[in-house]
């Protein structure tokens, strides 16, 4: 991931229940920018936050992980 204004330092970061995931926000407006796995090494972004995505155009997979 790759910042083009600003930085990972600059969020708020926040852990709950089992701490596996750090969730980084803006600390302006709330918003949730990205995930990470503290233990994997991967990281889930908004794609809402991403210069050049339209959201309209992406084609949604549903997923139940819960039954899968």
């Amino acid at each position: 991931v790759e910042f083009t204004s600003g930085s990972l330092g600059e969020l708020t970061a926040y852990e709950f229940n089992k701490k596996v995931f750090i969730h980084h926000f803006c600390p302006t407006c709330g918003t949730e920018l990205m995930c990470s796995n503290t233990g994997a090494g991967s990281v889930g972004v908004n794609v809402r936050s991403v210069d050049g995505v339209d959201v309209e155009k992406l084609k949604l997979l549903a997923y139940d992980g819960k039954s899968a």
